[in-house]
């Protein structure tokens, strides 16, 4: 365990399904209130518990099991810091990326992407208001990821474009959380930039103990 985060989860016994509405009331950023977390212990407390036998039987795709990381913000003075939170399929438009096997894994699904059954034709959306998140000191973000991943590929029939492909289960296994923040945001609204950027890596598992995976930044709070 290092200092600054914990991890813990829950270990489900399933086979891998995919849910479009599942996914859109699962997945998402919002502020600390303690609903994801809830939602998140009465989902394990409905889950029989797993033996040894049970755990070692489980495959690489089985799964999904939901995540629900949490940033927080202390202090000693009156300060803030600042994350984007407005496009959680783009890295660079959120604060958290999760890696595994060195690859950066697509958390999310894109509105601005085709599903490549529907490339290139299909309607998509604009691109989204970038807004950034302030974190006051004792302030904290959550996302809570459905533990599914959305890779891309070329579209078959434009091989110069891009699409989403279905939804998978993210493997089990060690993986990495990277958190990045900053102290300054420049710009104007619906256009700004987080900067002064800092990041700080959290290793974690999936299935992970308990479901919950935690930063805190600590300026002396």
């Amino acid at each position: 365990m290092r200092p600054g985060w914990w991890s813990v989860g829950f270990i489900v016994l399933a086979g891998c399904y995919h849910s479009a509405a599942a996914d859109d009331d699962a997945a998402g950023d919002a502020r600390a209130d303690g609903d994801a977390a809830d939602d998140v212990a009465d989902t394990a407390a409905d889950v029989v518990d797993a033996t040894a036998d049970d755990a070692g039987e489980v495959d690489a795709y089985a799964g999904p099991w939901p995540i629900l990381f949490r940033l927080r913000f202390i202090s000693d003075v009156p300060e803030s810091v600042w994350v984007a939170a407005w496009d959680a399929a783009d890295p660079s438009g959120h604060w958290l990326r999760i890696d595994h096997a060195g690859t950066v894994l697509r958390k999310a699904e894109s509105c601005a992407v085709c599903g490549c059954d529907d490339c290139p034709g299909c309607p998509v959306c604009g691109a989204p208001c970038m807004d950034a998140t302030e974190l006051p000191s004792g302030g904290s973000v959550e996302y809570l990821w459905n533990g599914m991943e959305y890779p891309l590929q070329a579209c078959p029939a434009v091989p110069s474009t891009v699409c989403e492909q279905p939804a998978i289960c993210g493997p089990v296994g060690p993986y990495t959380a990277r958190v990045c923040w900053g102290t300054a945001v420049t710009g104007t609204p619906c256009n700004e930039t987080v900067e002064n950027l800092e990041c700080a890596d959290v290793p974690f598992t999936v299935p992970d103990p308990d479901g919950v995976v935690e930063y805190t930044i600590d300026r002396g709070g």
